[in-house]
């Protein structure tokens, strides 16, 4: 059983395109153009057969002597216009197929299936009964197993912002709404507020609020720095205890 992938176009038209081992098509290496003309790559056949006529005027030009008749033998201009002629096969040989589906997208046709069958009379008849075998894809327990999402992402956790008193990331080391750094540092303001994973409650969360003396914006009561404008309200806090 031989491997083929179908196209289909708007009309219901199916083409078969045979699935060479490593996409190497012998018909187009052994018979070039006259293989492009029977599979409807018109462009590349003409360019084929142009390429092969030329070469082989210019080898006669070149290797033809007034004087001695001809510099080579008929031999040696045969294996140079041989060596030409297979540069021609091995390029059709290995882009034979990849010529085939492409023209077909061009043409309007698209990728349906790849399924078994012995030759493409069959593979088309199997794929508009509905009777085929398709060739399986690959396991997806065993083939990119590496692109799986993770099924338990992990818990993001909490912690409320020493200043503006807001929710943010429990390792976030700046506060993404009054900017202020979470980073410890060794003085003596610092150390009187410390940074602590406080959990987010209901209680907090229903806590009342105040406004900004400086820009008017609505901020927790309890912060001790604007999350709209960054300026710092610990001395404003301590002003409003003492009256």
């Amino acid at each position: 059983m031989k491997k083929f992938d179908i196209y289909t176009n708007r009309l219901g038209n199916c083409v078969a395109v045979k699935v060479s081992s490593g996409e190497f098509s012998a018909g187009a290496f052994f018979f070039t153009w006259i293989w492009a003309f029977i599979n409807k790559l018109y462009k590349q056949a003409i360019i084929c057969l142009l390429y092969i006529t030329v070469i082989q005027v210019i080898i006669y030009i070149v290797t033809y002597d007034n004087i001695h008749n001809s510099i080579y033998d008929n031999a040696g201009k045969m294996i140079l216009i041989g060596f030409f002629n297979l540069i021609a096969s091995i390029f059709f040989g290995s882009v034979g197929n990849t010529l085939i589906k492409s023209n077909l997208q061009k043409r309007g046709y698209k990728f349906e299936v790849t399924i078994f069958a012995e030759n493409k009379e069959q593979a088309i008849l199997l794929f508009k009964s509905g009777k085929y075998e398709a060739v399986p894809e690959e396991n997806p327990d065993t083939s990119n197993s590496e692109d799986k999402p993770n099924e338990n992402p992990p818990t993001i956790e909490y912690k409320e912002c020493p200043f503006c008193c807001e929710k943010i990331e429990k390792n976030a080391l700046v506060c993404n709404y009054c900017n202020a750094s979470l980073v410890p540092e060794k003085t003596e303001k610092q150390e009187n507020i410390a940074v602590q994973n406080i959990p987010v409650t209901e209680e907090i969360k229903e806590s009342k609020y105040k406004l900004c003396p400086y820009c008017g914006e609505e901020i927790k009561k309890i912060a001790i720095k604007c999350r709209y404008c960054g300026s710092d309200l610990e001395n404003t806090n301590s002003l409003n205890k003492e009256l």
